[in-house]
Order: structure tokens, then C-alpha cells, then sequence
């Protein structure tokens, strides 16, 4: 997969590691561009890649938070409300967003399961 950088995007180094043990080896790549609300811009494989990193973290979550999405305010709320979504989803389905470009909004607007996450 080619990736295109801009000028303001960020690469976030994976610690190879996340809490749960699991091997995280790819690089998250962060707009930097004009600030907004999380998850906004973000694009739905650089949420997989985040989820998967922020799996099994309770305590600190909000700094690993901010360390996974450099630039974006941590909001409770709002991240709960994705996570849940998140995984709600089947493992196929978020095996298959590994390798998905879209916005994380508009693809998520698609899942039939973000409806029942987000009147909950």
C-alpha cells in the first residue's frame, strides 16, 4: 500500500507492543493540519491501528490516548462511544479496515452497527 504524505502529516513509531500484548508493528500516520474534533479526519485504518494500540489500557488512558493521536484532545465520551462502536464490529470487518483509507466519519456513517452505537 502507498502511503502519501503531506507536508504537516505526522508518523506515530509503534511501540511494537500494546498492553494486551499483542504485536502492533505500523506506523500511524496523523494529519497535523488545521485542528478539529477527534475522530474527525482520521482515516478509518489509522483508527484500527489506534484501537489496537489503547486495547487492555485503563489506567492513563487519556495520555496513551494522546501519545496514539498526537495533537487531538483526549474526550471521554467521544472515545468511548467509537471504542464501543469499534468493537462491536466483527473481527473480519476490523480486520478489513486495517487496509481502509476513507474518513473514519463517513465509513462509519456506512456500518449498520454505528446506528445502534450512536442513539445508545
Amino acid at each position: 500500500m502507498s502511503i502519501h504524505l503531506s507536508e504537516t502529516d505526522m508518523i506515530v513509531e509503534p511501540d511494537n507492543i500494546n498492553n494486551a500484548g499483542n504485536t502492533v508493528d505500523e506506523p500511524i500516520i496523523i494529519s497535523s493540519g488545521p485542528a478539529r474534533a477527534w475522530p474527525g479526519g482520521e482515516r478509518v485504518c489509522d483508527m484500527a491501528k489506534g484501537f489496537e494500540r489503547l486495547v487492555g489500557i485503563s489506567h492513563g488512558l487519556p495520555s496513551e490516548f494522546e501519545k496514539t493521536f498526537p495533537g487531538v484532545e483526549f474526550k471521554s465520551t467521544t472515545y468511548q462511544k467509537n471504542r464501543r462502536f469499534w468493537l462491536s464490529l466483527p473481527q473480519s470487518e476490523r480486520l478489513a479496515a486495517r487496509e481502509n483509507t476513507s474518513t473514519w466519519v463517513s465509513w462509519r456513517k456506512t456500518q449498520p452497527m454505528w446506528k445502534n452505537i450512536s442513539c445508545s
